[in-house]
This record gives C-alpha cells, structure tokens and sequence, in this order.
C-alpha cells in the first residue's frame, strides 16, 4: 500500500494510483472504483504475504493476512462507502510479495476476488504455491499497455489468451 498514492511512503517511486485512476474515470476509460492500499507491516511482510514457509525466510502467513482482508477489512469498506461487494466487482494486488500473496488469494478465493493484479511475484520466496479451488478456466493471461508517460504501474490489461 505504500506505493499507491504518496512518494514519500513509496519503496522505490509513487505509483499514482490516485491521480491514474481519476484521469482514467474523467476520460470514460474505466468506471469509477475505490482503491484502498494496505500498508505493509515491514519485518513481517515475509510472513503476511507467503501461502507457505520459505527455509530460509520462514513466512506462511497469508491464510491469515487473507482473513483479515476477508472478514474485517472488507466489510468495513463495504459499511462505509457505496460499494459493489461481489466478487465480479472486486480485485487484488500487488507487485513482488505483494503480486504473489495476491495470485495466491484470487486462486484460492475466487468467490471473493475476481480480478487478480499480479505484478511481478516473487516466486523466488515461494516457488510453489499450494493447491488451489479455482477453475482455471477462469484464467487470463494478459499483455499490459502503459496509460502514463511517468512510468507508473497503472495499467490496462488485454487478454491474449483464454482457456
């Protein structure tokens, strides 16, 4: 979450989700969303955003960070703001960690994550993700085309394949 909006929290450079999306919403590109970033824990990110233990870097939490985003977080966001709560209407995120633990959770929720933004996982953590429930079928292997001149990570996907 701390790429997404303020360069000052940023790992290594904003990500403009905040002003992307607004220029994308006012052009009639995409339809107006929420995008709510979730600020990583430092130290324990290894264990937040991996399905299993690494030897070397343990981790294996993210059945429990999944939880949490489930059933707290939400439907906190559902209780405050306008929202469209199913799946079709709701994704995941992330790049590095935070692209795997995402793959993860929109293969192993689909009922709650139709739309997976996976950049960049790091599989070198976790090489093998556990067995998962969803048809995949439903997966899209997609090509990005860039909408910033900035370099951001804010992207339009097209698919290039589908089961």
């Amino acid at each position: 979450g701390q790429n997404l909006f303020d360069a000052s929290t940023a790992f290594s450079g904003e990500w403009n989700a905040d002003e992307t999306a607004e220029r994308l919403i006012t052009n009639g590109t995409i339809a107006p969303l929420i995008i709510v970033g979730v600020y990583n824990v430092g130290s324990d990110r290894i264990l937040d955003y991996t399905p299993v233990a690494d030897p070397s870097y343990g981790g294996g939490g993210a059945d429990a960070y999944g939880n949490f985003l489930i059933h707290e977080l939400k439907p906190m966001i559902d209780a405050r703001y306008r929202t469209r709560p199913d799946a079709a209407s709701t994704g995941v995120g992330g790049s590095s960690l935070g692209g795997l633990v995402s793959l993860y959770f929109g293969l192993t929720h689909p009922d709650e994550y139709a739309h997976i933004n996976a950049m960049s996982p790091c599989f070198s953590i976790c090489p093998l993700l556990p067995p998962c429930t969803a048809p995949f079928s439903r997966l899209r292997i997609c090509r990005t085309r860039r909408y910033n001149t900035n370099n951001t990570m804010m992207r339009a996907v097209k698919p290039i394949s589908t089961p």
